[in-house]
C-alpha cells in the first residue's frame, strides 16, 4: 500500500486511466465518423443509379424491387464480373475507369447498359 501514497505514482496513475478514457473515446468517436461516412457514400451511389434509371425511363416499380431486394444472384455476380467490378474493386475506380475510355459518353453509355440489364431481369 505504501506504493499508492507515493504522489507521483498516483499522478501517473490518473495519467494513464486519463489517456485510455481518451484512446477509447476518440477511437469510438472516429468509428462513428467512419459509419456515417460509409452510409453517406452508400446513399449516394444509390441516388446516383436510380437518378439515371429514372432519366432511362425505367418505371419507378421496378428501380424500387430493384432498391428493396437484399437477394443476390448468380446473374448479378455474373454481370458485376463482365463490367469489372469485383468485391475487392476500389469504388472510385469505377467512375475514373468508365471516364477514362471515351469520357461522358462512355459513362452515359456504361449507365445506359445498366439500365437494359435490369430491365431484362425483370
Amino acid at each position: 500500500m505504501k506504493l499508492f501514497q507515493d504522489r507521483q505514482f498516483r499522478y501517473f496513475c490518473c495519467f494513464l486511466i486519463f489517456f485510455l478514457l481518451i484512446l477509447f473515446g476518440s477511437g469510438a468517436w472516429l468509428f462513428s465518423l467512419q459509419i456515417d461516412s460509409a452510409k453517406e457514400m452508400l446513399y449516394t451511389r444509390e441516388n446516383t443509379m436510380i437518378s439515371v434509371l429514372l432519366e432511362q425511363g425505367v418505371s419507378e416499380d421496378v428501380i424500387a424491387a430493384a432498391v428493396a431486394n437484399t437477394e443476390s444472384g448468380e446473374r448479378g455476380t455474373d454481370y458485376l464480373s463482365k463490367i469489372g467490378r469485383t468485391g475487392n474493386t476500389a469504388a472510385d475506380a469505377v467512375g475514373d475507369a468508365a471516364q477514362a475510355d471515351g469520357g461522358a459518353l462512355s459513362a452515359a453509355a456504361h449507365h445506359q447498359n445498366i439500365g437494359v440489364d435490369i430491365l431484362s431481369l425483370s
